[in-house]
């Protein structure tokens, strides 16, 4: 390192960390909403204060140098607990964030959240903006290297010590049927639910090889069958509307039209029935005032009838 010249600013570190775990210009750049010359500039610059080149070109994209690994190893953890005490240090005022948050959603939960969340942010902090993704299996990785913010899921199984889950609510899932659907009655129990056709929702982590409904109902002695399965909620609703089939979903599903459907309870409401939100972070956001303050809004949206 001979060419170590002034001072190497956080957001310089911050570009490498980024070039660094994506191994590729294009998404470096799409993740700092920046552009690919700009990202080429500032790897330029840090290949002239490290004396390296930190990466190589690839068939795949880049590839890290011994150096840069040695680098990243070292010093990732101890930079972003600078940045959260920068941030802890300074009074967290929402209305001032300008930048795009990344969140990642259950499909089972996204509905839930949609405008009204939108609207608290808005009028909260009106200059941020909102990224959603949809759950998937790299969620806890893209957690735990900043590339999503917060995660929202109904409770998974995770041994892994860098993840945060906290408990916001309990659920209570209902099922979901067109206007004219043949069962009348409000309530129906699950012995007459199984004799229906079911919709599901497909949600990584949670039931992308079982859905929660089927392992609920098998627990029970109920066997049902699942015609139609898709990870989008409206292809489900359509369904839905157009069948006998029955929907199990959340009771603070709040988009469906009583023109077009209505809810029925299940008898008792079932303890089996009732699985946990929870959020999901990286530990060192413990005490992030951003995170805290999204787990904040999104517990108030989620509470909100």
């Amino acid at each position: 390192m001979g060419k170590q010249n002034g001072q190497m600013d956080l957001n310089a570190l911050r570009i490498f960390f980024v070039l660094y775990q994506e191994r590729n210009m294009r998404l470096a750049a799409e993740r700092l909403f920046s552009s690919q010359p700009a990202m080429s500039q500032h790897l330029s610059k840090l290949r002239t204060y490290f004396d390296d080149e930190l990466f190589v070109k690839v068939p795949t994209g880049l590839e890290p140098t011994s150096f840069a690994d040695n680098l990243y190893q070292s010093s990732y953890e101890l930079f972003t607990q600078l940045e959260n005490s920068i941030a802890t240090s300074q009074a967290f005022d929402p209305s001032n964030i300008e930048h795009t948050v990344v969140l990642a959603v259950s499909p089972l939960l996204a509905p839930i959240i949609g405008h009204q969340f939108f609207k608290r942010i808005h009028e909260l902090a009106p200059k941020l903006k909102i990224l959603i993704h949809q759950w998937s299996k790299q969620t806890l990785d893209q957690l735990k290297s900043d590339q999503v913010q917060l995660g929202i899921n109904y409770q998974i199984v995770s041994e892994d010590k860098q993840i945060r889950e906290k408990r916001v609510l309990q659920d209570n899932f209902r099922c979901l049927v067109r206007k004219d659907h043949p069962h009348i009655s409000t309530i129906i129990t699950m012995e007459q639910a199984a004799q229906y056709p079911f919709t599901t929702i497909i949600a990584s982590d949670w039931n992308s090889q079982l859905s929660y409904a089927e392992q609920v109902f098998a627990a029970k002695g109920f066997d049902v069958e699942v015609l139609y399965r898709s990870e989008f909620p409206a292809s489900i609703l359509d369904v839905v509307q157009n069948s006998d089939t029955i929907f199990p979903c959340s009771q603070l599903y709040r988009f469906t039209n009583p023109e077009v459907f209505r809810s029925i309870e299940f008898e008792g409401n079932p303890d089996v029935l009732k699985p946990s939100i929870c959020f999901y972070h990286h530990y060192k956001n413990d005490k992030d005032p951003l995170t805290q303050w999204l787990i904040e809004v999104l517990t108030e949206v989620l509470d909100t009838p």
